[in-house]
């Protein structure tokens, strides 16, 4: 299907050049049938052409600059969201090293907190000692992530799945979990869960994995 966007500038400055000269001849037959001299009808074309022509330059140098401009913020936009993506996906990485930087990255670009990690994929993400004070994961999916000595302080975590996951260490002040929440040992959160069983390795219930493969496999205490 033809599309008004596929014309290129080559094309539209040929098509007004075909109107213009078509509409120049038309009212040259129609002045010279009235009785009009050429040298007469040459005057006022010109005077009315310049006019126009000033008028049509504008317009078109304006049109250029709202397309450019349109085009720009596309293309940041494209990049941004490829850069986000990129990040969530090192920020997933079993390699602590790169979760880390791509943390400080999203946190630098407040990309932590407004939305962008809602949903986010991080099973088995290496996000020991990361600092996500206030960083919104809801609905991420953290199973099997390793958030030993991680700071979560305000962090959002309604909703998140939290299996198997590590939180030894884990600072869970005034952090936010609903009743969706799942937590490393495959519950659901409550107002009367009491937390420092995933967090405190003193506790006497503290929670360890029985999957060799959870970065929270350990002997449990019972």
């Amino acid at each position: 299907m033809w599309r008004f966007r596929e014309i290129s500038n080559r094309t539209v400055i040929l098509l007004l050049t075909g109107m213009s000269i078509a509409a120049s001849v038309g009212s040259l037959i129609v002045n010279l049938a009235n009785g009009q001299s050429p040298s007469q009808w040459f005057q006022g074309w010109l005077q009315n052409f310049s006019t126009e022509m000033v008028g049509a330059l504008l317009t078109f140098v304006l049109l250029q600059l709202i397309v450019e401009e349109r085009r720009r913020r596309e293309e940041l936009s494209r990049a941004e969201h490829e850069r986000k993506e990129q990040l969530i996906r090192e920020m997933g990485s079993i390699d602590n090293g790169i979760a880390i930087r791509a943390v400080r990255e999203l946190g630098a670009k407040k990309w932590l907190y407004d939305g962008t990690l809602v949903g986010a994929s991080l099973w088995r993400a290496n996000l020991q000692d990361c600092y996500l004070t206030a960083a919104n994961l809801r609905n991420a999916d953290l199973n099997r992530a390793n958030f030993r000595d991680a700071k979560l302080v305000n962090a959002c975590l309604q909703g998140a799945r939290l299996f198997d996951a590590d939180l030894q260490g884990a600072r869970l002040d005034n952090a936010q979990f609903d009743e969706e929440t799942i937590l490393p040992d495959g519950s659901n959160w409550s107002p009367d869960v009491d937390m420092e069983c995933f967090t405190n390795p003193e506790h006497p219930k503290f929670w360890r994995s029985k999957y060799p493969k959870s970065p929270a496999y350990g002997a449990e205490r019972v």
